[in-house]
Order: structure tokens, then sequence, then C-alpha cells
């Protein structure tokens, strides 16, 4: 219960820091954080989608908004954000990753690989990426 307390208080704050400030990123983010941890996925997509208007080259608000669009099941919108986030800085593994699982989910198992492998280029410590490279050629 203290965690869901802290949650609770958590969210309070970041709507009264937008209610001084609607454009503040760093409020709409971290109440996309609290949302996405409650379980309130559209509210918390829009919280993220709110960053990305004020703070377009924030990839992990796009990263964020990539990964719950995947949860409800938006492969293709999930894909075209991790793709908006590479575009942004080709670099970043964690989204390479995330394009990963979700071409995985999609059944583009060519493109996942790629991605897979991709990330494990960009961070050589990134277990899962290695991993799931590994599940995708046993399940082939």
């Amino acid at each position: 219960m203290q965690a869901i307390g802290n949650l609770e208080a958590a969210k309070t704050s970041c709507k009264k820091a937008l209610d001084i400030n609607p454009d503040l990123s760093a409020a709409h983010y971290n109440l996309g954080s609290v949302l996405h941890q409650q379980g309130e996925l559209t509210e918390a997509l829009s919280s993220y989608r709110r960053v990305c208007e004020i703070d377009p080259n924030l990839t992990s608000a796009f990263l964020n908004c990539g990964r719950i669009l995947q949860e409800l099941g938006d492969l293709n919108g999930a894909i075209g954000t991790f793709k908006t986030a590479l575009s942004i800085d080709p670099s970043f593994a964690d989204a390479h990753f995330s394009l990963a699982t979700a071409f995985h989910d999609n059944g583009s198992l060519n493109s996942a690989h790629a991605s897979y492998r991709r990330a494990l280029e960009l961070d050589p410590s990134h277990a899962s990426a290695a991993l799931n490279i590994a599940k995708l050629l046993f399940e082939n």
C-alpha cells in the first residue's frame, strides 16, 4: 500500500507542477511514468506524447511511447515510434532492442534479428539482446 500511496503523491505533485507550468516536460515525463506504473496506459501514452511535442529530441520519451503502444497491441505504431527515436539517435541501443521486440511480436523475424544484433553491437553488455538472438536462432 505504501508504494501505491507514493505513486498517488507523485501523480498529485506532477499535476500540481503542470497546473503551474503546462509545458514542463519533466512533469509530463514523470506523470507518464507514474501512470504507466499504475497501469493507466492510455493516460501515460498521452503524457509521453506531450513530452515528445515539447522536447522532440528526448529519445527516452519516444521509447516509452513505443513501449506503451506495444503493450496496447499497436505494433505498427510501436515500430514507427521506435524508428522515430532511432532517427534522433541511431546509437540508442535500447530503441534498437525495443524495435526488435516489436518486430518479433509481429512475426518479422529477420528484422527482429537484425535489430537485436544492432542493439548488441551498440551495447555488448545487453544480455537481453543476446538471449533473444539465441531464442530466434533456436526457434528457426
